[in-house]
């Protein structure tokens, strides 16, 4: 059990923001049944697996879930107009959703929550979650804080303003991430009675600083990711052409 736990009559741990291999955009070594044993050694309840672009949820992940104490929530994290946005118990198909102007369409059975909104990088909403705020039904606080440095305390400041709920989560691509930011919510243990907790806002969100060991492991991570993206686009530029004429 994660010593940064404490369980809370009513509540549930929850994480709704995590990846696993069967992601097609970013290299991920643990499977979805990795991260599975991984969150119920942790102590967590409710988990989504969110690959990006890709719901990856089946009745035998369902089940291994269920026989580890922890209810498995199908997700996904949406590319819409270049920006991040998570899908809770969504079941329309990726390429349902093309525009921001879309999600007004989503139905009531779904959470969509926008993912970590001020966080540098294109696919942040940054100043679109002002503008789309509405179509919203929380927002993310992301683990990945340290030193001082948080781009979540904007989100806090105007969360509150706007009577947006939070919800704390890992955006977990190494298991080792999984545990400092996490949500209690305030719920039964069914998938419809999560959803509409998160919509009234009935989640904790539970955070600490990254250490600095777990601060250099995660940047070192990142580094080496995008390195290998520019190496292996640079390789395939340079040999990827097809071969032609006869040997």
């Amino acid at each position: 059990m994660d010593p940064f736990y404490e369980k809370k009559k009513g509540y549930l741990k929850a994480d709704f923001h995590c990846h696993s291999a069967g992601d097609p955009q970013d290299k991920i070594l643990h499977t979805e049944k990795d991260l599975i044993d991984t969150a119920a050694q942790k102590g967590y309840e409710v988990l989504s697996i969110t690959n990006h672009d890709a719901v990856t949820f089946s009745p035998d992940l369902e089940t291994y879930a269920r026989g580890k104490g922890i209810l498995l929530i199908p997700g996904v994290e949406l590319t819409v107009e270049g920006k991040h946005i998570l899908m809770l118990n969504y079941r329309n198909g990726t390429n349902s959703i093309r525009k921001l102007d879309d999600l007004a369409s989503v139905g009531e059975e779904t959470a969509v929550i926008a993912a970590h909104a001020y966080y540098p990088g294109r696919q942040s909403l940054k100043s679109k979650l002002a503008a789309y705020r509405r179509l919203f039904h929380a927002a993310e606080y992301c683990h990945l804080h340290f030193m001082g440095l948080n781009p979540n305390r904007r989100l806090v400041t105007d969360a509150r303003r706007w009577d947006l709920p939070l919800v704390g989560t890992s955006d977990a691509h190494h298991l080792f991430q999984l545990g400092t930011t996490y949500s209690l919510v305030k719920s039964e243990k069914n998938i419809s009675a999560v959803i509409e907790a998160i919509k009234k806002g009935e989640v904790e969100v539970i955070t600490r600083p990254l250490t600095p060991g777990e601060t250099l492991r995660t940047l070192a991570s990142v580094v080496a990711y995008y390195a290998f993206k520019r190496l292996f686009r640079r390789l395939k530029k340079t040999w990827g052409g097809k071969d032609r004429g006869k040997l």
